[in-house]
């Protein structure tokens, strides 16, 4: 299994592969690996908020605070989404 920087780099080749330049392919693949950690920590984690907190804790660590607020931020959207989904 590849993880994230694996992951991102093995697209980014595949969009540059087909075509798309290489500025907007190495976009493109790091805004589709965003959106696919943020629908894994809400499988991984959800309901379990503190669980979830530690995850961000750990990826301020490695990868700074504003790639971690920026996860962060954008999977409480998401989690209230799921929270509304779950309520229905």
């Amino acid at each position: 299994m590849l993880d994230l920087f694996e992951e991102t780099l093995h697209r980014e080749g595949m969009k540059i592969d087909s075509g798309i330049p290489e500025k907007e392919a190495k976009e493109q693949a790091r805004e589709e690996m965003h959106r696919c950690e943020i629908q894994w920590v809400i499988r991984e984690f959800f309901p379990d908020g503190k669980r979830a907190a530690e995850y961000f804790k750990d990826v301020e660590k490695k990868r700074g605070k504003e790639s971690a607020d920026k996860l962060r931020n954008d999977t409480r959207e998401a989690w209230k989404a799921k929270q509304q989904e779950a309520k229905q």
